[in-house]
């Protein structure tokens, strides 16, 4: 099986930080769609990420990833915060 993918992304940096934002992958029937920040925090580093999904056959990309087809949905939709 070949797993379509597209992708879109724009960026920013400075010394400071890494800024990915829009963010936009189609991974099958699935998107991806959202930012994501690096940055510097001493000797530690920060990641800030706010991504939305929505699409269907979940697990046919579960088994183009070579994963165990684990979940049967119509329908996936996920919003995540970090």
């Amino acid at each position: 099986m070949r797993l379509r993918t597209q992708s879109f992304a724009e960026w920013q940096s400075d010394q400071q930080r890494l800024v990915v934002s829009p963010l936009s992958i189609t991974l099958g029937k699935i998107t991806a769609q959202g930012n994501i920040t690096w940055e510097d925090a001493g000797t530690n580093s920060l990641t800030r990420a706010r991504l939305s999904a929505d699409g269907s056959d979940l697990g046919g990309l579960l088994e183009r990833l070579s994963q165990q087809r684990g979940i049967e949905a119509d329908r996936a939709r996920a919003e995540v915060k970090l």
